[in-house]
């Protein structure tokens, strides 16, 4: 990020940079990796950081490390969620919020005697998970949970780019297939 600055002298690079680390958690607590996903969008850096799962980041960052990481992103896309990765669907449903739900209920009591009866309605809210770990642990491969900073989380279908009928002239044939 530094080296990226001083290039041009400028606060922003005069191009976008996209920088990628996959299993970046290998590589240990890099304290450029914070300044990347902290920073770097100001500047015009757009970073991807890939991880199996919340485990290995807390591993190498720990707790607040992690949350910051994951903070500073503004997309978070979590697919292919083992069933044993119960800590990652965790943190899926956590950041989901709860949906409302108002429950009413009659009733009516009569009871022998000289026309005895009584009416009564009772409300009640019920809060639940729009989204649960069982939910997520049983997601189909093809699909993820995806948040976007300032936006409600959807649901996507994930695409493979060489099977896709929109990238396939664009990609050409991938050599590993």
């Amino acid at each position: 990020v530094g080296t990226m600055q001083r290039l041009d002298g400028n606060r922003k690079v005069l191009a976008p940079v996209m920088f990628v680390l996959d299993e970046f958690t290998r590589l240990g607590r890099l304290q450029p990796i914070v300044n990347i996903a902290t920073v770097g969008a100001g500047i015009g850096i757009e970073a991807v950081f890939l991880a199996q799962d919340i485990g290995s980041v807390r591993e190498v960052w720990g707790e607040d490390g992690a949350t910051t990481l994951l903070g500073s992103c503004s997309t978070a896309r979590f697919f292919g969620i083992g069933t044993g990765d119960r800590a990652t669907a965790e943190l899926v449903e956590s950041l989901v919020d709860d949906t409302a739900s108002l429950n009413i209920s009659t009733s009516k009591t009569f009871s022998k005697g000289p026309s005895t009866r009584s009416d009564g309605t009772t409300t009640s809210e019920a809060r639940r998970k729009l989204i649960t770990v069982a939910d997520v642990l049983q997601m189909p491969a093809d699909q993820m949970v995806c948040f976007i900073r300032s936006h409600k989380p959807i649901i996507l279908t994930r695409l493979v780019s060489h099977e896709h009928g929109a990238y396939a002239k664009k990609l050409g044939r991938n050599p590993w297939v």
